[in-house]
């Protein structure tokens, strides 16, 4: 539901843009700010009355300039002051999950008199709008309370027996009967094109690729290739660190230490993050500690390629998967529909760099073996995988795969295959190759 005339964007019911101008109004704002963060839709997180206090607050202050995403990102998120905005969106899936939550706040016909507090899309900036009575605009109207309302902080009068002198009788339960008919159906109908409103807010192409991860039940379990080494090197350069030595069994047997790489960590720590805004329960579990089992119980999300053979056993299934030559070391991903083709060809050595583009495949899919849904963000080297943890932590590249994917891909299985370009060693924004939605 689009505004019209100043009408909040939550209900119907006739509203206007009302700005604080005295204590009293801005006292009257900050005890709706606790009612709302005291309802369901905040009381369970952190995150989100965090934002939405301290908007409200600087705005109250006349301080509504200050309101940019860097600077909610440092005093609200306790971000590094030249943090990544594009790499980290925390600011901009925190402000979207408040617009929903004010929406299903004020979903509930109970709240149709109070002040009504909006996050504008795009802006950052709260505004405040109130019911219109009786050409009283200009004058804030609370909820009632105990019995009474206030109206510019000030109690109305009470309504007693004597006010009702005169109406007595079956002709007063006539008109009590019908006025609760009356208010009843307004009601209902106020509800229903609420109803209409929040639910046919659109979500962003981020949200949309993770939701039915995040909307599945339980916890996601978070799977991460290892490497194994049977050294821990422990004196780089013989100034910091004491101890370089292999550890070995008392059988003389060598021990081996699972080990996690950089790129992996990385993807992991996006996702992580991702979940984290979300308010989304996960947990972390290196690729040999998991088991058939574990992926059976929830949503998972799988992170490396050849590292991680429950990848390799998940996108074996699939359309896009990988292949390697065990006598070149050579590894590569293959597509069923042209079989001929090696996409993203690396040559495997502990020693070996990426020189062009750096290739991973994106799946989000219902695993037929276990039933549950799975993203699996795998590149052919570590790059690959780095590559693929930030196309599906930034806003920028979900979008605009959404503008030429098929409408159908927000609630399909679907895999992408992308690319990074990496210049002078470094990884470059990713790209789609090819892409599949069924």
């Amino acid at each position: 539901m689009s505004k019209k005339n100043g009408a909040s964007i939550y209900t119907d019911v006739e509203a206007e843009r009302w700005v604080p101008q005295t204590e009293a109004d801005r006292e009257t704002v900050r005890r709706q700010l606790a009612r709302i963060l005291e309802s369901s839709p905040f009381s369970t997180s952190k995150r989100y009355p965090a934002l939405l206090g301290y908007v409200v607050e600087k705005a109250l202050e006349g301080d509504a300039g200050s309101l940019k995403e860097r600077t909610l990102g440092v005093e609200v998120f306790h971000r590094a002051p030249q943090y990544d905005t594009n790499a980290d969106p925390v600011v901009r899936i925190a402000a979207g999950e408040v617009r929903k939550r004010l929406a299903q706040y004020y979903y509930d016909s109970s709240h149709s008199g109070e002040i009504r507090i909006e996050l504008p899309a795009g802006s950052y900036v709260p505004e405040f709008y109130q019911q219109v009575d009786d050409g009283s605009a200009g004058a804030p109207i609370e909820a009632a309370q105990d019995g009474a309302s206030e109206l510019g902080g000030t109690q109305r009068p009470r309504l007693t027996a004597s006010d009702f002198r005169g109406i007595t009788g079956p002709r007063w339960r006539v008109l009590v009967s019908g006025a609760c008919v009356v208010v009843g159906i307004l009601i209902g109908m106020i509800g229903a094109r609420v109803r209409t409103a929040v639910s046919s807010a659109p979500l962003t192409a981020l949200e949309e690729f993770w939701s039915p991860l995040v909307s599945a039940p339980g916890p996601v379990w978070l799977c991460v290739g290892e490497a194994y080494v049977t050294q821990i090197e422990l004196d780089p350069n013989g100034a910091r660190n004491r101890f370089a030595a292999s550890y070995r069994l008392s059988s003389g047997e060598q021990r081996v230490y699972p080990a996690l790489n950089l790129a992996d960590s990385t993807a992991l720590a996006r996702v992580a993050g991702l979940l984290e805004v979300q308010n989304k329960e996960y947990s972390v579990h290196g690729e040999s500690e998991t088991t058939f089992s574990d992926l059976t119980s929830g949503p998972s999300v799988l992170i490396g390629s050849f590292n991680n053979d429950w990848t390799i056993r998940l996108s074996d299934q699939l359309r896009f998967h990988f292949e390697m030559n065990r006598d070149t070391g050579e590894q590569w991903i293959v597509d069923r529909e042209k079989p001929g083709q090696k996409i993203g060809m690396h040559s495997f050595d502990l020693a070996a760099v990426d020189k062009t583009d750096a290739y991973a495949i994106i799946s989000r899919v219902r695993d037929p073996s276990t039933g549950q849904m799975v993203v699996a963000l795998a590149g052919v080297s570590a790059n690959g995988t780095k590559a693929a943890g930030t196309f599906v932590s930034d806003p920028m590249y979900l979008e605009e795969f959404a503008k030429t994917a098929p409408r159908s891909w927000r609630n399909s299985n679907l895999q992408i295959v992308i690319a990074a370009p990496i210049v002078d060693g470094s990884l470059g924004p990713p790209h789609v190759v090819s892409s599949y939605v069924w």
